[in-house]
């Protein structure tokens, strides 16, 4: 497929789903590729195209509006920051790096314990490749009936090769189990066959992204597929101390922590709970600050550091 008809490709697909910025953008991809190439008529057209796209109003979805409900950004660690930022800079050059006959990071592994923000990172990338997200749910995709589970994957990676988007598949080591494991049947065996073939084929417009937290259920041949393995580890002490800072900002709280205090090794997730649980006690009371007390009981309830939590954390 040439360069031009590729660009036509991703065009339909961002037209056909109403991603009209990422239309856009693709039309001033092009449009440089052409000043590039010396066609300066059809650089000028393409630009002007771009800059009268409007976006059409999307029909309500019809669910309640979250309004006053404030977003919470997550914290990640700097190498986790630094990756999601390379690959949306891939997705946001893609015209040179085709030139040179490269694709943009599109294959992407996300492992790391349960809260960590593996699903919030999927979130992210989607919105900010301006890309339809389509979540694979494991109970709609793994059947008990024989060939349901081959029959759901191939239809799952034809959506995407269709409509384009990005895929999130969780539990991904429920479909890519190790092909050695003598007590599975052999239908997941076949599965795992038609994720590694699907995955070598994955569409260069699209985005993968898989995520696990059973890295020793992974069928050993799906690692070299991806072109992108990120680890998401537990925060350290001052990650942790962000997070907690940052999520009281977004809800216009004050929170008082010792100077001692210390929440490395708990998972992002449970730390934005605790503080959400703090404020909520704290504002029926009539105030509008959390004490250290109070959130150090609810940061460490129920708290059991898991195995590997310092090896992680040594390794970040």
């Amino acid at each position: 497929m040439s360069p031009a008809d590729q660009d036509t490709l991703i065009l339909a697909r961002h037209a056909a789903a109403g991603r009209w910025d990422a239309f856009a953008k693709q039309l001033r991809l092009s449009a440089a590729r052409a000043k590039r190439e010396g066609d300066l008529w059809l650089a000028d057209q393409l630009n002007d195209i771009a800059s009268n796209t409007r976006p059409m109003p999307r029909p309500s979805s019809g669910r309640p509006s979250a309004a006053g409900a404030p977003a919470h950004r997550p914290v990640y660690p700097p190498q986790v920051e630094r990756e999601l930022e390379r690959i949306i800079g891939e997705h946001e050059h893609m015209g040179p790096l085709r030139e040179h006959g490269l694709t943009a990071s599109n294959r992407i592994l996300l492992t790391g314990l349960p809260g960590t923000g593996k699903t919030t990172f999927a979130r992210i990338l989607a919105d900010r490749l301006h890309m339809e997200p389509h979540t694979v749910r494991l109970e709609e995709t793994v059947s008990s009936r024989l060939g349901a589970t081959l029959k759901n994957i191939a239809a799952m990676f034809e959506r995407i090769e269709t409509t384009g988007g990005l895929l999130f598949v969780d539990e991904a080591d429920s479909l890519l189990a190790r092909r050695d494991n003598q007590h599975d049947v052999a239908e997941m065996r076949r599965a795992t066959n038609l994720m590694l073939q699907r995955i070598d084929t994955f569409p260069p417009d699209a985005v993968l992204v898989c995520a696990t937290n059973m890295t020793g259920l992974i069928d050993p041949a799906a690692y070299r597929r991806f072109d992108t393995i990120i680890d998401m580890p537990l925060p350290d002490r001052a990650t942790a101390m962000r997070i907690i800072q940052g999520r009281a900002g977004e809800l216009r709280m004050g929170i008082d922590l010792a100077d001692d205090a210390d929440y490395a090794g708990i998972s992002p997730a449970r730390l934005v709970r605790a503080v959400d649980a703090a404020c909520r006690r704290v504002l029926i009371d009539g105030h509008d600050h959390v004490d250290a007390d109070l959130f150090d009981r609810l940061a460490r309830m129920g708290d059991e550091p898991h195995p590997d939590t310092h090896d992680r954390i040594e390794q970040a």
